[in-house]
């Protein structure tokens, strides 16, 4: 990371140096105009940066041999690999992101995306063992490129997917300690009745012998057909349906509104301030 932002930043910090990267990169027809700056308080950021570096390395180490700056790590075949591996292993986190994100997103649905995306894990990781690479589309291009002649490096690539592996079910521990509760929120309906706590089990069996609810159920939304539910007649059911449509998995709504305010206060409304933008 550290060599990739100290390029970027070398070819974008310097006005000449950014104009004439771009008119090479026009000349040469490449697919992307310009490289990104990264940002630390942009969730998908460091992703993209990675992603572009990557598809435009070759660009890059011409550019920066010429500049008589040359990036040698362009140079070292395993560098290249990891720096691949990493953009191809961030961008799945990057589509993992984005299923978490958005206004409405029920702690249920969450679950599943986590349950998803763990599943994909172990799938690489199966991959991985063989040098399957189908699922990562900048290493297929490296393997598929005549100037690296080393070949993928698989024992690193697995164990850096076993740890993230690890590092993914403590972070989502919680998830998976209160999955019964989740599930039952989710369909109250098809959950087993002997896997719930017991203020619960009459509850649920009252609802599951209700056809009525049963088709009520299918045709609102979750949140929907639990304020419809008497709270008098199914007050656990009901509590723990507040707690979990109270959850969210994300800062999605905080950095929203960090996001809408550097809009509103940008250069073309300069003179906005605190005190005018109250009034």
């Amino acid at each position: 990371m550290k060599t990739v932002f100290k390029t970027v930043n070398y070819i974008r910090a310097h006005a000449l140096n950014h104009r004439q990267f771009q008119s090479f990169l026009k000349e040469v027809d490449a697919d992307y105009d310009d490289v990104i700056y990264h940002s630390e308080v942009r969730w998908l950021s460091r992703g993209k940066v990675l992603k572009r570096f990557s598809e435009l390395r070759k660009e890059i180490d011409y550019f920066m041999t010429t500049k008589g700056r040359p990036v040698v790590e362009l140079s070292d075949g395993k560098w290249v690999w990891q720096l691949v591996f990493l953009a191809d292993v961030t961008q799945h986190l990057n589509d993992l992101n984005l299923r978490l994100q958005g206004k409405g997103k029920l702690v249920n649905q969450m679950f599943y995306d986590v349950k998803s995306f763990d599943s994909k894990l172990c799938l690489f990781e199966k991959e991985l063992s063989t040098s399957n690479l189908t699922h990562f589309k900048l290493c297929q291009i490296v393997k598929n490129d005549v100037s690296v002649t080393i070949p993928f490096p698989e024992p690193w690539a697995k164990i850096a997917i076993e740890s993230l592996k690890e590092q993914f079910k403590r972070r989502f521990e919680d998830f998976y300690t209160y999955s019964k509760d989740i599930l039952m929120f989710a369909d109250p309906f098809i959950v087993d009745v002997e896997g719930l706590s017991e203020d619960l089990q009459l509850e649920i069996i009252d609802r599951q012998s209700n056809n009525d609810l049963r088709s009520k159920f299918r045709e609102l939304s979750a949140l929907q057909f639990y304020h419809t539910l008497p709270s008098n007649i199914s007050p656990n059911v009901c509590a723990l349906a507040m707690r979990m449509a109270a959850l969210f998995g994300s800062t999605y709504i905080c950095e929203q509104t960090f996001s809408r305010m550097k809009i509103v206060k940008s250069k073309t409304r300069s003179r906005l301030t605190d005190d005018t933008y109250m009034i």
